[in-house]
């Protein structure tokens, strides 16, 4: 098993979520919104979550949507995210409303 790697994370804005691990056994750690955030029908729009984080050189991070949000119609665009290693501003996720009605309310 390769040792743990530490991933800085900094708070942008006062109310932003740190990051959090779903399980013990979770792939990943999951990330809010820090605003709530409206998608229209078939459009793009970047969610800002107030973190910047510093990925080690060598290394990338990953934006996946949960599975949850597939299902309802709220999508990735390119299905990955990739946070590269030399990457110090805000993270923001595009997301695409694909599903039911004209738009999706993400909250915070």
């Amino acid at each position: 098993m390769d040792p743990p790697i530490e991933v800085k994370v900094v708070r942008t804005h006062p109310d932003a979520a740190l990051p959090v691990r779903g399980s013990e056994y979770a792939a990943g750690w999951d990330i809010r919104a820090v605003e709530q955030t409206v998608v229209e029908f078939r459009s793009s729009t970047m969610v800002p979550t107030g973190l910047k984080v510093a990925i080690p050189a060598g290394y990338e991070g990953q934006i996946r949507a949960r599975s949850s949000l597939g299902r309802k119609g709220l999508i990735l665009p390119h299905s990955i995210g990739t946070i590269d290693a030399d990457y110090r501003g805000e993270l923001f996720v595009l997301m695409t409303w694909i599903g039911e009605g004209s738009s999706y309310t993400i909250e915070k």
